[in-house]
């Protein structure tokens, strides 16, 4: 008899919600998603366990990790945001600007604008 099973883990996006970052100062998007660890048999999940919230800034890139109860609330639909108290900064981001339209990374903090396709830097 041939058994197939395997442990993994996976990404999953839930929302995003436009906020003003606390780390830059500026408009962006929070992008909120869990990473959990899974067992499957035949290559169908049986169980997940370590469930962990995360959110990631589009203006500078920084981590943040969700509390459990609002990354739960999130995940079951019973949230649809996330309040400043729910975060805490895992990561900062470099200073380092990323353009939304051509995604060229610009190292200077001064540009405003990008040098590849001319779109503003936010």
């Amino acid at each position: 008899m041939l058994l197939i099973f395997g442990i993994d883990s996976k990404e999953k996006r839930l929302i995003e919600q436009n906020i003003l970052c606390s780390a830059c100062g500026k408009y962006g998007r929070l992008e909120i998603f869990v990473v959990y660890s899974f067992f499957s048999i035949f290559f169908i999940p049986i169980f997940k366990w370590n469930r962990r919230y995360y959110a990631r800034s589009s203006c500078c890139n920084t981590v943040y990790a969700v509390k459990k109860e609002a990354g739960r609330g999130i995940e079951k639909g019973e949230y649809t945001s996330l309040r400043p108290e729910d975060l805490e900064i895992l990561s900062k981001a470099s200073g380092r600007r990323t353009c939304s339209v051509c995604g060229f990374i610009a190292e200077d903090e001064s540009f405003l604008f990008c040098p590849k396709c001319g779109a503003g830097l936010y």
